[in-house]
């Protein structure tokens, strides 16, 4: 195709990944692909209240690690705020880029905002849950990044869970996924999968670590996968669907594995190292 394509990305709005992400995109998208817009969420995307939004994370990390957590990330915010380099939002206004901030993704608004731009290919790296409305939006395709093997780690935490069914083994290897998406969650075409061996001894954070600083390649390879047609339908007789993590399943995690290691803490979780382990498969 000689058309270049207009993309609109959905992140999180948060300190650690975004910002990476972003700028690599920016330097990195394949020539026919274009960033036109991106629009970043907050806010609760689980349907619960706040308090027990903050419990349940609170379980998973534990109390000393969510306490140390939230010192870093704002500690990341405040450093942000003065840093043109990597503020996301100076970032993009530097490139002409437009962005919209909300905590209503499917909102009548951020849709609209979303056409206005002309868009090909919506790219969501959001954990809020897209409506028809905005999967409609685009004039090809919404492609979805899950940091887990499809269909047997749909849901939630899938990092976790795979770090989980491999306690035994000396190498753990970890899967992203790059799919189309459709209502159903985690239910759409692959388009991409690249498996990562990581040892044994690496945290959680180091696992997404692994998985964010190959997105912009993953997502490089996804698209020209769907403009030639090579994608495949995973088997949803062996879909396994996860929900967060209950305590119980929390504390068995915290008894094998790391959250994170102080390196990591002091190093932006790992993002400027080089990471050596990743062993990339051959994704289909």
């Amino acid at each position: 195709m000689d058309k270049r394509l207009n993309v609109v990305l959905l992140i999180d709005n948060e300190p650690l990944y975004a910002p990476y992400v972003i700028k690599q995109l920016l330097s990195g998208l394949n020539d026919n692909l274009i960033l036109k817009a991106v629009v970043f969420t907050e806010g609760n995307y689980r349907k619960i209240s706040d308090k027990q939004n903050k419990q349940e994370i609170n379980n998973l990390y534990g109390s000393f690690n969510s306490f140390m957590l939230n010192l870093f990330y704002s500690y990341k915010s405040a450093v942000l705020n003065n840093d043109a380099e990597n503020n996301c939002f100076r970032v993009l206004e530097k490139a002409g880029i437009e962005y919209r901030v909300t905590n209503r993704i499917n909102s009548d608004e951020i849709v609209d905002f979303i056409k206005s731009k002309e868009i090909d290919i919506l790219f969501s790296l959001t954990h809020h849950i897209l409506k028809s409305n905005i999967l409609n939006a685009p004039k090809l395709v919404c492609i979805n990044r899950h940091p887990g093997k499809l269909p047997k780690h749909a849901g939630l935490q899938p990092i976790l869970y795979t770090m989980l069914e491999q306690k035994d083994s000396q190498q753990i290897t970890i899967t992203q996924t790059m799919h189309t998406m459709v209502e159903q969650i985690d239910a759409g075409k692959i388009l991409i999968e690249t498996d990562y061996s990581i040892p044994r001894n690496s945290s959680l954070f180091y696992g997404y670590t692994v998985v964010y600083k190959d997105t912009t390649r993953m997502f490089n390879t996804a698209v020209e996968n769907y403009l030639s047609n090579q994608m495949y339908t995973h088997d949803m007789n062996q879909r396994k669907y996860y929900s967060f993590p209950n305590k119980e399943i929390c504390k068995e995690f915290r008894k094998l594995y790391k959250i994170f290691t102080w390196k990591e803490y002091f190093n932006n979780m790992g993002l400027k190292d080089n990471i050596k382990q990743i062993n990339r498969g051959g994704g289909k």
